[in-house]
C-alpha cells in the first residue's frame, strides 16, 4: 500500500527528493524524520523534498499512510546512514475486488548499477512474463485465496535484491521481532542480563536487553597511499615482529580511492578487501604489499572512506574498530571533514584509531589523538592498544530497532560504558 521509490543507500547528507509508491485507498501520507512529522502529502505527486542536514548521522525515515477518515493504514521505514543491503527492491500492489485487472509496481535501488541485468517475477510460484517491471498487470486470481508475489532483481556479480508480497484471503500477518546490537566496554567481570535489565533507554523508552555477546571482532583499515613508502622502509630495516589485532579478529582493508557508480555519479564506492586472518602477525606485510586499486594519492578521499569504513565495521554486528594509517603530506579530497566523521563513528559506536607512519605529524589535523607508528615497536604497541580495546568490548543486544546515538544508560553499572 505504501513504499519508498527513493531508497537511500550509502551515506546521506543534504537535501534529497523522496518519491513514494502509494496504493489505492490512501488519502494522505505523513513523512516522519527521527519521529518528528516533517511533511504531509494529500495527493499526487507523492514527492517531497527533505533536508537531512549537513551532519552525518544515523536517521529513521518513515512514511505513514492514512485513509480519508484519518485511520492509519500502513507504514514504510528506511534506516539512513546505517548498514543496508547493496540493493533494495520494493513491491506495491493495486488490487481489484474481483482479482481482475490488478496491477503491481516494482522499484529498486542499487550501489552496483542503475538498471538490473535480470529480473524474475512469479505469482504463486509461477513465472510471469513481464516486459516492464516498473508496472505490470497480474493474471486473474481468486481474491478469496492467499497469494504470494515475489520479484528478484539481479544487478550482476553478487548484488541482487528480493521483494515479496502476500495478499488475498484471510490470514494473520506474522511479525518477526527485530533485534539490534550496540557495543559496550566492560572492565572486570561481565554483567549479567539481570544487571542490564532496565539499565538502557532510548528517547524515554526503557530497552530490553536480551543477550550479551563476546564473539568475533572486526577491524577495518584505511591506509593513506603515501604511507606505503615509510611502512616499506620499516619492513626492510626491521626484524620480523608479529603484529596483529587479536586471535578472534577479522581484518578488512578499505581503499580510499573511490569508483563512481549510478546515474549522474550518484554513488562513490570504496572497494574493500575480503576478510583477512592476521593472527600470524603479518599486519605490516599487508599494509605494505596488499594491492591497492584505483588512481593515485592525489584523488584520495580519506575522511569519506573512514566514514564508509565505520559503516562497514558495524555491518556484521561484531565487536569493532576502524584504523586510519596516515603518511607524509596525505592528500584528501573528501566532502566530509575529519571532525564530522569522528562524530559519525561515535554515533555508530565504532572506536577510531589514527596512526601516523611519520613521527610528529598530524596532531591537530582534526583527527583527534594521533599515534606515532614510525618504528616497528611503536606499530606493535599501537596494534596492541587496538587489541586491548576489542578485548574489553561486548555487544549488547536489544529488542527492537533504535537509533544508536539516542541510546543511553538510565543508571550506572559498575565497569560498563557505551562505546562512543
Amino acid at each position: 500500500m505504501i513504499a519508498f521509490v527513493t531508497l537511500l543507500l550509502g551515506l546521506v547528507t543534504g537535501t534529497h527528493t523522496l518519491e513514494l509508491l502509494v496504493g489505492p485507498g490512501v488519502a494522505a501520507v505523513e513523512l516522519r524524520f527521527d519521529g518528528e512529522t516533517v511533511a504531509r502529502l494529500e495527493g499526487e505527486p507523492w514527492i517531497v523534498e527533505h533536508d537531512f542536514g549537513a551532519e552525518l548521522a544515523p536517521h529513521r525515515l518513515e512514511a505513514v499512510a492514512f485513509d480519508a477518515d484519518g485511520n492509519e493504514l500502513e507504514r514504510a521505514v528506511q534506516w539512513v546512514n546505517l548498514p543496508r543491503p547493496s540493493a533494495e527492491v520494493s513491491l506495491v500492489l493495486d488490487a481489484s475486488a474481483d482479482g481482475r485487472g490488478s496491477r503491481a509496481r516494482l522499484s529498486w535501488e542499487s550501489l552496483a548499477a542503475v538498471e538490473p541485468d535480470r529480473f524474475a517475477i512469479a505469482l504463486d510460484g509461477q513465472p510471469l512474463e513481464v516486459s516492464d517491471p516498473t508496472e505490470f498487470e497480474l493474471p486473474p486470481y481468486d481474491p478469496q485465496q492467499l497469494h504470494f508475489l515475489r520479484a528478484e532483481v539481479d544487478f550482476g556479480g553478487t548484488v541482487s535484491g528480493v521483494a515479496e508480497l502476500t495478499f488475498g484471503g484471510f490470514y494473520a500477518e506474522e511479525v518477526n521481532s527485530e533485534l539490534m546490537a550496540l557495543p559496550i566496554t566492560v572492565e572486570g567481570r561481565d554483567p549479567s542480563l539481570e544487571e542490564l535489565h532496565g539499565a538502557f533507554e532510548s528517547e524515554g523508552e526503557t530497552l530490553q536487553a536480551v543477550a550479551l555477546d563476546h564473539g568475533a571482532a572486526e577491524v577495518v583499515v584505511v591506509r593513506d597511499l603515501r604511507a606505503r613508502e615509510q611502512l616499506a622502509d620499516m619492513a626492510r630495516s626491521s626484524a620480523f615482529v608479529p603484529i596483529h589485532f587479536g586471535r578472534n579478529t577479522r581484518t578488512r582493508f578499505l581503499w580510499a580511492t573511490a569508483t563512481l557508480r549510478g546515474d549522474e555519479t550518484r554513488y562513490r564506492l570504496f572497494p574493500a578487501s575480503s576478510e583477512l586472518d592476521l593472527s600470524r602477525g603479518r599486519l605490516l606485510a599487508h599494509l605494505v604489499h596488499l594491492s591497492w586499486p584505483g588512481s593515485g594519492p592525489e584523488s584520495q578521499r580519506l575522511a569519506d572512506s573512514v566514514a564508509v569504513a565505520g559503516l562497514t565495521a558495524v555491518r556484521q554486528n561484531r565487536r569493532r574498530s576502524v584504523v586510519l594509517v596516515l603518511g607524509e603530506r596525505a592528500e584528501d579530497r573528501s566532502q566530509l571533514t575529519p571532525e564530522r566523521v569522528r562524530r559519525y563513528l561515535g554515533a555508530l559506536g565504532v572506536p577510531l584509531h589514527v596512526w601516523s607512519a611519520v613521527a610528529d605529524q598530524w596532531q591537530g589535523a582534526g583527527w583527534g589523538p594521533v599515534e606515532d607508528v614510525s618504528t616497528i615497536w611503536k606499530l606493535e604497541a599501537a596494534a596492541r592498544s587496538v587489541r586491548k580495546g576489542l578485548e574489553r568490548q561486548r555487544l549488547i543486544w536489544f529488542d527492537g530497532t533504535h537509533l544508536p546515538q539516542r541510546i543511553s544508560l538510565r543508571r550506572p553499572i559498575e565497569g560498563v560504558e557505551l562505546v562512543r
